[in-house]
């Protein structure tokens, strides 16, 4: 493999893939800015050849494989060839209707990957405009100098092999653009909101509420804020575990429900 540059390179081994034509499917859908930040910082590797991309974003404990493949059948042998000084465990994921992996996931097998676990999609689509509300005197935007300890707490509650922890750039990226909502219980952060938005659509990446502040409102306050900011959306998506049905209970509170999507998670481990 070899290291790439930016986002522009990884495009354009992304656009020769299907150009060669066949059911082209893929599992990159990263924004130019992370794969821009991931080839700054020489964490971007690409391995390209006929009917297949492979694009290696590294982590601090793995190693994340997105792939672009025309010819299905030439991905076993191209994700069996990944070798990177260091490389360990390797985390990669197939999304689309329940019925559509099975076929991708076997292949991923073929070249030792295991299933790790499963998301569902859940969507929001808003059916009447919500009623303005008093700011929450909780409840506030973040600043980049927030973006320590609301990465800490991503960190320490969410898992790192089936969640794209964001790195400390990115959220402190995203708190100057006013994507990061906290509570707060005097000068300490209670809860975080963490969502991104694209077009017309958002979608809600984490939210949490700190051990020490469950059971007081917080997370709520959060959720009705996120809510009222984005009420001009169309669309509100969010990705939740499979096997966690208290979160998705949570959700289908909040007005979300189950879209037939699922994104698979494969291991590799380190051998």
């Amino acid at each position: 493999m070899s290291p790439a540059a930016d986002a522009i390179q990884v495009r354009a081994a992304l656009d020769a893939v299907k150009s060669e034509g066949g059911a082209f499917q893929t599992n990159c859908f990263l924004s130019p800015e992370a794969l821009s930040l991931a080839g700054r910082d020489g964490r971007l590797f690409l391995h390209q050849e006929p009917g297949v991309a492979l694009i290696v974003l590294r982590e601090p404990a793995f190693d994340r494989v997105y792939y672009a493949c025309g010819n299905p059948e030439a991905l076993p042998a191209a994700l069996q060839a990944i070798a990177l000084p260091g490389s360990g465990n390797l985390i990669s994921d197939v999304v689309g209707r329940p019925e559509d992996t099975q076929a991708p996931v076997e292949r991923f097998r073929q070249a030792g990957f295991q299933v790790y676990t499963s998301f569902q999609r859940m969507q929001r689509l808003p059916k009447e405009h919500l009623p303005p509300e008093d700011a929450d005197p909780l409840v506030c935007t973040a600043t980049p100098a927030d973006a320590p300890a609301a990465l800490d707490a991503i960190a320490a509650h969410f898992d790192k092999y089936a969640e794209h922890i964001p790195g400390l750039p990115e959220i402190e990226q995203a708190a100057a653009q006013g994507t990061v909502l906290l509570s707060k219980s005097g000068a300490q952060i209670a809860a975080v909101l963490y969502y991104d938005r694209t077009g017309v659509s958002t979608t809600l990446r984490y939210w949490l509420s700190l051990p020490g502040f469950r059971g007081e409102g917080h997370a709520d306050r959060l959720m009705r804020a996120y809510l009222q900011a984005c009420a001009a959306s169309k669309r509100f998506l969010l990705w939740v575990e499979t096997r966690n049905n208290r979160a998705q209970s949570l959700y289908l509170h909040y007005g979300y429900s189950n879209v037939p999507t699922i994104d698979v998670i494969l291991r590799k481990s380190a051998e």
